[in-house]
């Protein structure tokens, strides 16, 4: 009896067409998030008075979906972060682990403190603390994915 379509057998489902996901390529999928939620931020920032407290009905209707895009951008921004640590750590470098967690920790702080600014105060505590997350979070995925374009030294064959 043969397997059914898209199985081999015992080795499970095949993956045609898939590439296994690298540090490197999840570090470019999270640069490219931070980079829309810099451009939402920065729209933000320059032409919507977000009034305070929870009374987000007052937004205009740009305001809102910018700052509804916003917010979902920044969940799989959270979300990538999460994905790239896991791939880190399979890799079982130490250097790819310490950078996933540092931007891991600097997205959830970022996502905290956008929370807090929107709907609490928006103290410049809570701004900085966003713009400060974002930093680590886009700093990290550079070195990830710059770390991963750098040539290897070769290992030496032992002649000396």
């Amino acid at each position: 009896m043969s397997a059914p379509p898209g199985e081999s057998g015992a080795a499970g489902p095949r993956r045609r067409g898939r590439r296994a996901v690298t540090v490197a390529s999840m570090a470019a999928v999270l640069a490219a998030l931070l980079s829309i939620q810099f451009l939402l931020g920065t729209y933000l920032e320059l032409y919507v008075t977000i009034p305070s407290g929870r009374d987000l009905g007052a937004l205009p209707l740009d305001g809102l979906v910018v700052l509804i895009l916003h917010i979902l951008v920044g969940i799989l921004v959270v979300g990538t972060s999460i994905r790239l640590t896991v791939v880190a750590v399979r890799t079982h470098s130490g250097r790819d682990i310490a950078l996933s967690a540092i931007a891991l920790i600097g997205m959830i702080v970022a996502f905290l403190a956008g929370l807090s600014f929107t709907f609490g105060d928006q103290t410049d505590a809570a701004s900085f603390v966003m713009a400060f997350g974002f930093f680590l979070g886009m700093l990290c995925a550079a070195l990830l994915f710059g770390g991963a374009q750098l040539p290897r030294p070769a290992a030496d064959s032992g002649a000396s």
